[in-house]
């Protein structure tokens, strides 16, 4: 079997589907990040203002400091890195091509496994078969939207989360400018 059973710009579709997933994972996580810091911020700043320790003392401070940098260590390794380590293969891509797109069938992921050869030695495969699939899939992949099958809902409702909470922790600094720079200078500056 051969590679151009499967057209170029089909191909490229299936890139770009993969690049979009990517930057939406990579968006929400981003969105995460700053939502968790955020509210681990708050967080050890209510407990600073509660307990009020010693400001010369930077015990209670680092551990503030480190809840704040294990919280964000988490939602990076959790919601980044796990994420976009996903193996997206063009396999994967065509499946979820197929699952959005009824009409390719099998089609998308048949004719790619065939180009890789995976049909070879199969009794009862020939390769007009192959070849009639593979237009059919071309024929019916080229005028869909593959980059419309990323959900950008949550991404949003990610974004608009952390920017809330951002706007929030902003407002607090200066609404609270006397309360929050000792907290900040304690607990960052030490």
């Amino acid at each position: 079997m051969r590679d151009d059973l499967v057209q170029s710009e089909v191909r490229g579709k299936l890139a770009k589907l993969r690049s979009a997933l990517r930057r939406r994972l990579a968006g929400e996580g981003a969105a995460r990040l700053v939502t968790a810091v955020v509210g681990l911020s708050l967080a050890t700043f209510a407990v600073d203002w509660w307990f009020r320790p010693d400001p010369s003392d930077v015990g209670p401070h680092l551990f503030l400091l480190a809840v704040i940098a294990g919280g964000a260590a988490w939602t990076i390794w959790r919601g980044l890195i796990v994420p976009l380590r996903v193996p997206m293969d063009d396999d994967e891509m065509a499946l979820l091509a197929e699952n959005r797109y009824r009409q390719l069938g099998d089609r998308l992921v048949s004719v790619l496994q065939y180009s890789r050869g995976a049909a070879r030695g199969e009794e009862g495969v020939s390769e007009a078969m192959i070849r009639a699939t593979a237009d059919q899939a071309n024929r019916i992949a080229g005028p869909l939207d593959f980059r419309a099958i990323v959900e950008r809902r949550g991404l949003w409702r990610s974004v608009r989360v952390a920017l809330a909470s951002a706007m929030l922790m902003a407002g607090l600094s200066v609404w609270q400018y006397r309360l929050v720079r000792p907290w900040f200078l304690r607990t960052f500056a030490l």
